[in-house]
């Protein structure tokens, strides 16, 4: 091989090299989400009076080093009005935690989050028409806040009146083959998701959110 040829593909496999160890060892990278395999809007059923948006999904990072969400919390908007739900627990089964950080590797981590109203606005009702359910992240040694995920659903006006009159919650569970959203009114009276506990010391506690 000429002597310059063998040089240049030298020089091209150890750009290569430098750039895969930077994209998978030194980057910085983000944090991105997976589509919800389910979303729940309505009321909690272990905090009195608070209303809630529940979802199941995955978090992943973008790099070998892993990303540090330092909070999370859901935008619902409607029409011309926005609700904030800025109260964040997440975990599996009844062994769930208020967040307060959380470590996300490139393998990404599967567990529910529960995102609640304010101790002192527990109005939120679902009215007929469209939604659009934003999730924003906080990521820790970042300025700004970013955009997650953007789920858009709709609820009817005789669903509407179930959720007002029943005061129960509704489901969209993810149709693969249809590829959208299948919703189920939760007409159980209670809502099924677990209460809030938390977890000290092999001991749950309910979860105190005063």
């Amino acid at each position: 091989m000429v002597p310059w040829l063998s040089l240049i593909v030298a020089g091209v496999a150890l750009a290569v090299s430098i750039s895969n160890l930077w994209l998978t060892q030194f980057r910085q990278g983000t944090v991105k989400m997976t589509r919800p395999s389910q979303i729940y809007l309505g009321p909690d059923g272990g905090v009195k009076g608070a209303q809630k948006v529940f979802l199941h999904t995955l978090l992943y990072s973008t790099t070998n080093l892993g990303n540090h969400v330092e909070d999370l919390y859901v935008e619902v908007l409607h029409s011309q009005s926005s609700r904030v739900f800025p109260i964040w627990v997440h975990g599996e089964g009844t062994k769930l935690k208020r967040g307060s950080g959380l470590y996300v590797n490139r393998t990404g981590v599967s567990v529910a989050h529960h995102f609640l109203t304010s101790d002192d606005d527990h109005s939120f009702v679902p009215n007929a028409g469209d939604y659009r359910i934003n999730v924003i992240a906080k990521l820790a040694g970042r300025q700004s806040t970013q955009l997650l995920h953007s789920t858009s659903v709709h609820i009817s006006a005789d669903e509407a009146n179930k959720l007002k009159s029943q005061k129960v919650g509704i489901y969209f569970d993810w149709g693969p083959k249809s590829q959208s959203y299948v919703k189920k009114i939760d007409d159980s009276k209670t809502n099924s998701e677990p209460r809030l506990v938390i977890t000290q010391a092999g001991k749950e506690f309910p979860l105190d959110m005063n």
